[in-house]
């Protein structure tokens, strides 16, 4: 199989060079690349079990149905009632409260997670005061000959040169990049990127898109990297990327600080649904006009809005009413200009909000 693959990616090059016009030979190159990985071991990202409630995140989608996810104690199955965000049947974030508490977590000598049939072990973290499991899902050890795909870059950089206009010869490029050593070659690729928003305009978005889940796979790798093994980072600061897509944003859901100020996620406020545990939460100029698509999320307690383009009075009470919010940052908004100051909204909402 591995040979195959080797041959095809060989011939599939060829026909590339031969007619670099011909759009299918470039989309089977792109499949090839794609597909140029074996599944991912680990079923299981991260879990957090803290005395009343467990949280369990995972790299795809599944089913939170009886039986599918357990938890085990000690070797005695703890019931679970198992919810994700607004009931969907499959989700990549299940919350669990259980039947009983569970006192003094520090000595218990077993905790473990059932998935599917397969067994994940928790460790206890004197820092979380919780039993934790993690694993890093963008360090995978991929079957792949590393030197092919170096010969293949340099090939297309090659055609790159040979004709600056070519987006597939780029884009292949890019790709190639991303399975030798995304971490070495990220500069590059994100320039490569804002290259391609250019010449293939009509397609920019999607450039754009791609560039923030690069960006944000980045990102997150370099923070894991930061972490020890008893402990999970709070904080992130994703301020001033140019990000318009939060794609796989269940990787967001330990944190408690989340700084996404200066980005362009005016249409992107409905992947916020996996911050349910963020307490201090920033989307300060991001150009949003409505927030019609913004989730509830039950532990949310000071949130910036400053700097946008929001007008609607009836928005701001809906999004008060489904939050516990301390302190909500309006300034600098259309809304302030209608209400003359934040004294006057306060009047309006009529809540303890502090509005700042």
């Amino acid at each position: 199989m591995q040979q195959k693959r080797e041959e095809e990616l060989e011939l599939v090059m060829n026909a590339t060079f031969t007619d670099p016009n011909d759009s299918s030979a470039w989309f089977y190159q792109r499949w090839l690349l794609d597909n140029y990985k074996p599944k991912l071991h680990s079923i299981l990202w991260r879990s957090r079990v803290t005395k009343d409630m467990v949280v369990a995140v995972f790299d795809s989608d599944i089913s939170g149905q009886s039986g599918n996810i357990s938890l085990s104690v000690d070797n005695n199955k703890i019931d679970v009632q198992w919810k994700s965000y607004r009931e969907k049947t499959f989700s990549k974030v299940w919350t669990g409260i259980l039947s009983i508490s569970l006192e003094n977590l520090s000595e218990l000598q077993n905790v473990h997670i059932n998935i599917k049939d397969k067994d994940y072990q928790l460790h206890y973290s004197q820092k979380e005061s919780a039993w934790i499991y993690k694993s890093n899902p963008l360090i995978i050890n991929e079957n792949h000959n590393k030197e092919q795909l170096n010969e293949q870059l340099e090939s297309y950089k090659q055609l790159a040169k040979m004709e600056p206009n070519n987006k597939w010869a780029i884009l292949i490029g890019i790709f190639l990049m991303k399975k030798i050593d995304f971490i070495h070659f990220n500069n590059i690729i994100l320039d490569d990127l804002n290259t391609l928003s250019r010449i293939d305009f009509l397609r920019s978005n999607y450039y754009k898109d791609l560039r923030s889940k690069y960006l944000l796979e980045y990102t997150f790798k370099k923070l894991w990297e930061e972490e020890n093994d008893s402990e999970m980072q709070k904080k992130i600061d994703l301020s001033g990327l140019n990000l318009t897509t939060l794609r796989n944003s269940q990787y967001f859901t330990f944190f408690e600080e989340v700084n996404l100020s200066a980005n362009n996620l005016e249409t992107s406020l409905n992947q916020l649904s996996n911050f349910q545990y963020c307490k201090k939460l920033s989307l300060s100029s991001n150009q949003i006009k409505s927030l019609k698509h913004f989730p509830t999320l039950s532990n949310l307690e000071f949130l910036s809005l400053r700097n946008n383009e929001l007008s609607d009075i009836n928005e701001i009470l809906d999004l008060v009413k489904r939050h516990n919010l301390m302190k909500l940052d309006l300034r600098d908004n259309p809304i302030y200009d209608l209400y003359k100051n934040d004294l006057d909204i306060a009047k309006v909402i009529q809540t303890n909000v502090i509005l700042i």
